[in-house]
């Protein structure tokens, strides 16, 4: 991937100082808001929902710094003689440490934004303490841009950091990144959902080549079904199995499989196939049929099988 530098507003730096500080009102086309917000928005948290004012003409949001954490962290559940809680290593930060309020006033006509204080209270930490927390969601989204081209961690950070210039970590500084690590944008791939990995740069959309793929086998004479489930982790997962008839002869004259192996990161998408394969009366190993699934998981495996058994015609050795 290439180190370009990322992006930047010209005076997105000029209304991030005045929103985190806030020591007067600030008043900006809605439009600017829009542009400035995701530099700043995760200094501040939601306060209960939106309301409206003003018969209905003002839309109202509080907002209250992240350090403030007036919200209960959760506990971790406790075991029982019968099941074991497996626990990650986590810490929960201290609560209070900022008392900041802030309020931002919409016009339903999409007019000026007025964001100010509820009261006298000023943040007791600079805007990159509250970064170190959240990274902002103009940095996020750029990060996310990057990760939806299949890329590394590794080579995500390599770049958003300028291929290690000077000038790089400046930008990245300046984009709220100072204290980004590699482990952040792993975490952060990991919480991506698959439909959100699934288009790339140029606009060619995954389902796309799933049709192309299903097309060729079709015109070659294979068998295939696409799978969807959800797992018991409520989680979405996706695969492709496909056979060639001549090649389940060979099952159905075994009776089941003796061997099935991965291939990892077989095309663009990063996905992993598996080949079943059998032994003949010569003692080849004859590859049977094929599951191509975004990760390895247990339950669309086991989906996968269940139409090959079908396939087959159930076999009782299968």
């Amino acid at each position: 991937m290439s180190e370009v530098m990322m992006p930047i507003s010209a005076d997105a730096l000029h209304y991030r100082t005045l929103l985190f500080e806030l020591s007067k009102p600030v008043i900006i086309p809605a439009d600017k808001f829009n542009e400035i917000w995701p530099y700043v928005d995760t200094v501040y948290r939601t306060l209960r929902g939106e309301v409206l004012q003003c018969n209905g003409t003002l839309r109202v949001q509080k907002y209250e710094c992240r350090l403030r954490k007036s919200i209960k962290s959760s506990t971790a559940k406790v075991a029982t003689e019968d099941k074991i809680i497996k626990r990650r290593h986590s810490s929960i930060r201290d609560k209070h440490l900022c008392h900041v309020q802030i309020k931002v006033s919409k016009p339903v006509d999409g007019t000026a934004v007025t964001i100010e204080r509820l009261d006298s209270h000023i943040h007791t930490h600079d805007i990159e303490e509250s970064f170190r927390i959240k990274k902002p969601s103009i940095l996020q989204g750029y990060l996310k841009s990057e990760a939806i081209k299949n890329y590394s961690a590794a080579q995500i950070y390599h770049a958003v950091r300028g291929a290690g210039t000077h000038e790089g970590s400046e930008r990245l500084g300046e984009l709220g990144g100072s204290s980004l690590k590699r482990q952040d944008i792993v975490n952060l791939k990991r919480g991506m959902k698959s439909s959100d990995l699934r288009t790339l740069p140029h606009g060619q959309r995954f389902q796309d080549d799933v049709l192309q793929a299903c097309s060729l086998l079709t015109e070659r004479g294979w068998l295939f079904e696409e799978l969807q489930i959800v797992d018991s982790k409520k989680e979405e997962r996706w695969g492709l199995v496909f056979a060639h008839p001549t090649r389940l002869l060979v099952l159905q004259s075994r009776g089941w499989f003796t061997q099935f192996d991965a291939t990892h990161k077989l095309n663009r998408w990063g996905h992993n196939m598996f080949s079943f394969l059998v032994r003949n009366e010569h003692n080849v190993w004859i590859p049977t049929a094929h599951l191509v699934v975004e990760r390895e998981n247990g339950e669309i495996i086991a989906e996968g099988l269940r139409h090959i058994k079908q396939w087959c015609s159930g076999m009782s050795k299968f």
